[in-house]
C-alpha cells in the first residue's frame, strides 16, 4: 500500500521543491503492554503540505535506520532536507548530496566534536564576520524572538568527515508570555547546512521544519484520531497511516465554493452528509 501511496503523491505533486522535513511519530494506541509497537518516520513537504512517504519502525531509536530508506524513496533535486539531531550523521548527509539535494541538520551533543566546533566558531569568530537577522512571531498569548546567526568559517570543522558542509547556523530564541508577564531564558540551537543562504532564509526554513509537527502529526491525531487507534496487527497501522495521510491531504486542499475557512472536522462531516461534497473532495488533488 505504501508503494501505491508514493505513486499517487508523485502523480498529484508533479513538482516537489522547497523544504522536506523528516521526523518520526509514535502511534501510541498500538501498544503491547506499556510499549508502542509502531513508530512512523515521515517525509513532509512544507511547501504544499503533503506527506511524501513514510517508513515504519518499532522504536524511536530506530529512526536512524529509517531515514536512509526515506531518502532513497524521494526525488531530492532542488530540495532542502531538514532533520532533527537523530539524523545528523555523515552517511545521511553524504547520501542527500549524492541525490542532488541539500540538507539542514540539527546538531546536538550526540555529535560532540561537531557541536563543540560550531560553538567555538560562533564564540571566537569576530562579530563583524557573522551575519545576523531577527524574526518576531506573536500568537497564542506569547511573543517569540528568533535571532539567526550564520557563519561560513569552517576552519575548525572536520572537513574530512563533513566535506559537504558550507554553512553553520545558530538560532537563539526567547519567548515572552503575555498572561504570565514572564520572559523565558534564551535557548540556543545549532545546525549545519550544505548550501549557502541568507539568515532570513535559514530562519524561515528552521521555523518551517516544525510544520511536520503542527500540520501533519497534530492533524493526524486531532482530526483523524490516529493516536487513539488501537490497530496493531501485521501491517494495519502502516496501512491506516497511509489512508489517514491521503485523506488529510485531500481535506486540507479542498475549499468549498460556498463556504470559507472551513475546518477539517467540518469538511469530514460534510463528506458524510452530502454526496455532492464527497465527490468534490475526491476530485481534489494537492498541487
Amino acid at each position: 500500500m505504501e508503494s501505491e501511496f508514493r505513486k499517487w503523491v508523485k502523480d498529484v505533486c508533479s513538482e516537489t521543491t522547497g523544504l522536506i522535513a523528516i521526523d518520526g511519530k509514535t502511534i501510541r494506541g498500538a501498544r503491547n503492554g506499556s510499549k508502542s509497537l509502531f513508530h512512523m518516520v515521515s517525509a513532509f513537504c512544507t511547501t504544499n503540505g503533503v506527506s511524501l512517504a513514510q517508513v515504519k519502525t518499532s522504536e524511536k531509536s530506530n529512526e536512524i535506520t529509517a531515514i536512509p530508506l526515506l531518502i532513497e524513496a524521494l526525488d531530492l533535486r532542488d530540495c532542502m532536507i531538514s532533520i532533527d539531531a537523530m539524523g545528523c550523521q555523515e552517511t545521511i548527509a553524504k547520501r542527500i548530496k549524492e541525490k542532488e539535494g541539500d540538507y539542514l541538520l540539527a546538531v546536538k551533543e550526540n555529535q560532540k566534536e561537531l557541536y563543540q566546533a560550531i560553538e567555538d566558531t560562533f564564540r571566537l569568530q569576530p562579530q563583524k564576520e557573522i551575519k545576523c537577522s531577527e524574526e518576531i512571531d506573536a500568537g497564542h498569548g506569547r511573543i517569540e524572538k528568533r535571532t539567526c546567526y550564520i557563519s561560513n568559517d569552517l576552519s575548525i570543522i572536520d572537513i574530512e568527515k563533513w566535506d559537504s558542509v558550507q554553512t553553520l547556523v545558530m538560532i537563539v530564541s526567547q519567548r515572552y508570555e503575555k498572561k504570565k508577564d514572564k520572559q523565558g531564558k534564551p535557548t540556543v540551537r545549532y545546525y549545519i547546512s550544505s548550501t549557502i543562504k541568507s539568515t532570513d532564509e535559514f530562519n524561515h526554513a528552521i521555523r518551517s521544519h516544525w510544520g511536520i509537527e503542527n500540520n501533519l502529526h497534530w492533524e493526524l491525531d486531532v482530526s483523524m484520531g490516529e493516536d487513539a487507534s488501537k490497530k496493531r496487527t501485521k501491517n494495519s497501522p502502516m496501512n491506516f497511516s497511509v489512508v489517514f495521510k491521503t485523506v488529510l491531504a485531500m481535506l486540507k486542499k479542498y475549499v468549498p465554493s460556498d463556504l470559507k475557512n472551513t475546518s477539517i472536522k467540518r469538511k469530514r462531516k460534510m463528506a458524510g452528509w452530502s454526496d455532492k461534497y464527497l465527490l468534490e473532495m475526491l476530485m481534489v488533488c494537492p498541487e
